[in-house]
C-alpha cells in the first residue's frame, strides 16, 4: 500500500490492474482531473461518492498586516476550494 499518491503512483495502478499502456493511464488520469478542474471553475461542486466533495468557497474581502511592513492592508476577495470528506473515507482513516 502505497504512503504516497502522486499521478505517476495512480497511473502505476491502473497499469497493473487494466493492463494499459504508460501514455493510456496519463491521458485517463489527466481526463478526471481536468474534469473536476472544468467543474469548480464554472462554480460546480465535484461529489465523488465514498471520498468526498469539492467545492468552491468564496473567502470574502478583509482586513490584514503587511507582515513586511506592518501596514494594514486589505486582502481582497477571492475563491478557494474546500474538501469535505465523506463519511466512508472518515471511517477508512480511523481503522
Amino acid at each position: 500500500m502505497a504512503k504516497y499518491v502522486n499521478k505517476e503512483s495512480l497511473s502505476q495502478t491502473l497499469m497493473q490492474h487494466f493492463n494499459l499502456n504508460k501514455s493510456e493511464c496519463s491521458l485517463v488520469i489527466d481526463l478526471i482531473f481536468d474534469e473536476i478542474s472544468s467543474c469548480l471553475a464554472q462554480g460546480g461542486i465535484a461529489d465523488i461518492s465514498s471520498f468526498g466533495k469539492f467545492e468552491i468557497f468564496e473567502r470574502k474581502e478583509r482586513n490584514g498586516i503587511n507582515p513586511r511592513t506592518l501596514e494594514a492592508m486589505t486582502i481582497p476577495k477571492r475563491n478557494t476550494i474546500k474538501f469535505r470528506a465523506s463519511s466512508t473515507l472518515k471511517q477508512k482513516c480511523n481503522q
